[in-house]
């Protein structure tokens, strides 16, 4: 497993909190939680977080009492523009703790001040966030940003231990749009949202198939012309299954890493992996499955840097992974791309697309379309084998010893991926319902502006 970013352990706002505030009560308002007046007696999550929020220059813990195990939610809480830890399970045998958000708004928002959205303002401080054995159920959208930073202050947010389901893809009943800020599950960074971090660990999105729009599981940046760089993603032994649209969107400027290791990507509305250019990719040791378009795409624009390794695109609805730009660096290690729709890749998309490197090495693919190749795009394969080749495993003359070892190679994700096939496609009527499924939900893709 690659180290964590940059030196910071994980949860740091839990680990050095200068505070404690103890929710004692599942009531959702108003509330004592002892900040003014020492008492105590009724703590809520809301008064909690407001009363963090009134100390900017304290890093504050909040824990919920033994028997608070559900919080049903009238409105979004407030808005978080403080360092603070939020911790559903911390020494509770019950479990994580469970908030349930019964409207169209976000459950939780992190507001634009805790930036300081001038350069002259007082409060522009770096911050840290956790959110730690969280259930977040319902709303439009479980965490929202409402971020334009100016002055790149650091921020750094960690979601760790958390389950996401059944938001409805649409904070205050508006359904996002093509050229619109795109809504996900968990967002991250709008214009200007610059010298980030956001890591996601251990953490489960489920989406929601009567989500409204373009809803994605975590979307990171924004489709305006200035949209976040220098920012670090980190989405370790995740899962994101049912997402509406796409299950992991990036868009992205320049200088931005991204890694992605342990993670499945499973029944995604759009692609698994959507990614913008001029930054780094990371991605091991994970799963793409049943995508409905395609596992990942590389978009259009250039400059984009990408290594796979160890990882399995199975049954993608149309490529393993497709290039829409110039310029993509691509480096594909011991990794299984199997029955796609289309094929493995496509590469490129269209015969204006130059300058892109794909170079697969120890891998098992089915098929390549390179139709589109005008001679400017360079492919190179080293000890690979394609499946789909005139002679069975063509490529190399051990291509079945390779196909054996290409792929996930974790025990777990081994299982997931033979628990995946059984769900999704376990028995004949199963696997006639899920197509069917697919179809409907094609037809309505159909009806929704470009993605791109």
């Amino acid at each position: 497993m690659p180290s964590l970013a940059s030196r910071i352990p994980l949860c740091n706002a839990c680990n050095n909190a200068e505070q404690t505030i103890v929710v004692n009560t599942g009531d959702d308002g108003y509330g004592d939680c002892g900040y003014y007046y020492n008492d105590g007696g009724y703590c809520t999550l809301r008064q909690a977080i407001m009363d963090a929020n009134a100390d900017r220059n304290v890093t504050t813990k909040i824990e919920f009492a033994r028997g608070v195990d559900t919080i049903h939610l009238d409105t979004s809480l407030p808005a978080i523009d403080s360092s603070v830890c939020i911790d559903g399970g911390y020494k509770k045998k019950s479990g994580k703790v469970t908030l349930h958000q019964s409207n169209d708004t976000a459950v939780i928002f992190l507001y634009e001040n805790s930036l300081g959205n001038s350069a002259t303002s007082a409060d522009d401080e770096s911050i840290e966030i956790c959110f730690r054995n969280l259930n977040m159920i319902g709303g439009g959208a479980a965490i929202f940003p409402v971020l334009d930073r100016q002055d790149n202050k650091f921020v750094h947010m960690d979601v760790v231990h958390c389950h996401f389901e059944d938001q409805l893809g649409a904070v205050g009943g508006t359904v996002p749009v093509e050229g619109a800020f795109r809504e996900g599950v968990l967002t991250w960074g709008q214009p200007n949202s610059d010298v980030s971090l956001l890591r996601v660990v251990d953490s489960f999105f489920l989406g929601n198939d009567n989500a409204m729009g373009k809803f994605d599981c975590i979307s990171v940046g924004s489709n305006t012309a200035s949209n976040p760089d220098s920012n670090r993603i980190e989405i370790v032994n995740s899962h994101l299954e049912n997402c509406q649209n796409d299950c992991f969107k990036c868009r992205f400027d320049a200088g931005n890493s991204v890694i992605v290791y342990g993670s499945a990507f499973v029944g995604c509305g759009g692609d698994g992996l959507d990614i913008d250019p001029d930054s780094v990719y990371s991605i091991t040791e994970s799963i793409f499955y049943d995508t409905f378009d395609n596992s990942i795409e590389l978009d259009d624009n250039d400059d984009g840097i990408v290594t796979l390794d160890r990882c399995t695109i199975k049954r993608a609805g149309a490529y393993g992974m497709t290039f829409k730009g110039n310029d993509w660096n691509v480096e594909v290690v011991s990794s299984l791309f199997e029955e796609n729709e289309a094929a493995a890749f496509q590469f490129p998309l269209n015969d204006t697309l130059a300058d892109n490197k794909l170079v697969l090495i120890d891998s098992c693919y089915d098929g390549i379309d390179a139709t589109n190749n005008n001679g400017h795009n360079v492919l190179k394969k080293i000890t690979s084998a394609d499946t789909n080749a005139t002679h069975y495993y063509g490529d190399h003359s051990g291509g079945k010893k390779v196909c054996k070892r290409a792929g996930v190679t974790r025990p777990d994700l081994l299982k997931k991926l033979r628990d995946l096939e059984e769900r999704y496609y376990g028995s004949y009527t199963r696997a006639a319902e899920t197509l069917a499924a697919k179809a409907a939900k094609r037809a309505a893709h159909a009806n929704l502006p470009d993605d791109d």
